[in-house]
């Protein structure tokens, strides 16, 4: 029995040394004149690969082992801001209050033609392709979170539930209620030119939603903006913003112009002229890479 406690004690200090407890740092991304909150706003560790983005909020939290980092916010149309922290127990109050980037851009006079934006699109396709030749392999850690809006409430068992993993698709309409929440992190390895593996490292759903639904999470589920072709749920027949065929099938116009640190980037439209894909990204100016 002695012996039996040894081993065991020795496993459990062992176990501690190999994985030592995460501290949590949290705070909040705003801007400084007005205090409103920030949000999707990028936060990282300089020098470290751990990193994540404030919420809607601007609200943000990070998991670090004890010690000394510095810590950047950014934004688009802001200035970063780095802190330095002293992570010794869970912090709550390491807030960034960005400054307005001013965007210094030289006159232009706009002759009737092709859309403007047609041509810096282009730019970025080549941009792309690029990249695309020169990344061999790459790897991601993932945190998603799936809402499941329904009409009715739904259960683990039972036919409902499963009726209502469909309903992704669905009309929205104002009698919708949020009656689950599944959530996944993952480590994702790719290597060209189509190799993909993905490791799960946590997942957890409410209750009532059967844990098979997981699967409609993870870091596959995450757009590359960068592909041909964009999968959704399995689907692949959504063709990119800037996919080598994008212009044919897209509509473009320029929104704003925008700074990052100084360093212009421009926000344009893509309507797909036949839906769902609609939104807005940003290019950099100088580099015409794809930022989001």
């Amino acid at each position: 029995m002695a012996v039996k406690k040894q081993i065991l004690f020795l496993f459990i200090l062992i176990s501690f040394m190999v994985f030592p407890q995460a501290v949590s740092v949290s705070g909040k991304v705003v801007d400084q004149k007005t205090g409103e909150p920030l949000s999707f706003g990028t936060l990282r560790v300089v020098g470290n690969k751990s990193g994540t983005t404030s919420n809607k909020d601007g609200n943000y939290e990070l998991l670090l082992k004890k010690g000394k980092y510095k810590i950047a916010a950014s934004f688009v149309g802001y200035l970063s801001d780095t802190v330095e922290v002293d992570v010794v127990k869970s912090i709550t109050n390491v807030n960034f209050s960005l400054v307005s980037s001013q965007v210094e851009l030289k006159e232009i006079t706009v002759f009737p033609g092709e859309n403007p934006a047609f041509g810096i699109i282009r730019k970025a396709i080549e941009r792309k392709n690029v990249r695309k030749a020169i990344i061999d392999s790459y790897k991601f850690n993932a945190y998603t979170k799936g809402v499941i809006r329904t009409t009715n409430d739904i259960s683990a068992s039972g036919n409902r539930a499963g009726q209502a993993i469909t309903l992704g698709t669905a009309s929205d309409t104002g009698d919708l209620k949020i009656t689950g929440i599944i959530e996944n992190v993952s480590e994702a390895y790719f290597k060209a030119p189509s190799q993909y593996k993905e490791i799960i490292t946590a997942r957890r759903q409410t209750a009532n939603v059967p844990p098979f639904a997981n699967i409609l999470t993870g870091g596959r589920f995450i757009a590359n903006f960068y592909e041909d072709q964009i999968i959704f749920f399995g689907n692949n027949n959504f063709i990119g913003p800037i996919a080598d065929n994008s212009i044919t099938h897209y509509y473009y116009y320029i929104k704003d112009a925008l700074s990052i640190d100084h360093k212009n980037i421009l926000r344009y439209i893509s309507n797909l002229m036949i839906p769902p894909i609609r939104g807005s990204s940003e290019i950099s100016i100088s580099s015409t890479n794809l930022l989001t």
